[in-house]
């Protein structure tokens, strides 16, 4: 099973080729979440949806997905 660093990994590098370039966009986390600054909002990934993420076979792509799913453009293949 992957590990809870893993899916902070995963994560980050999910996230890493989504953000935009001109620093408008950044990570953080903190032991139960991981947020994500877009413009003048905030997202926060809980524990539960990274056990999730952990639990697939492709977690990046599970992290893509669920990327894909927040109120702004993801942007995939940069």
């Amino acid at each position: 099973m992957t590990t809870r660093n893993d899916v902070y990994n995963h994560l980050g590098e999910a996230l890493h080729s989504a953000l935009p370039e001109d620093g408008s966009a950044e990570i953080g986390m903190d032991p139960n979440k991981l947020f994500l600054r877009m413009g003048g909002q905030v997202f926060a990934i809980t524990v539960e949806e990274k056990q999730q993420f952990a639990k697939t076979e492709d977690p990046v792509r599970a992290a893509m997905n669920f990327m894909t799913t927040l109120p702004y453009p993801f942007r995939s293949g940069r």
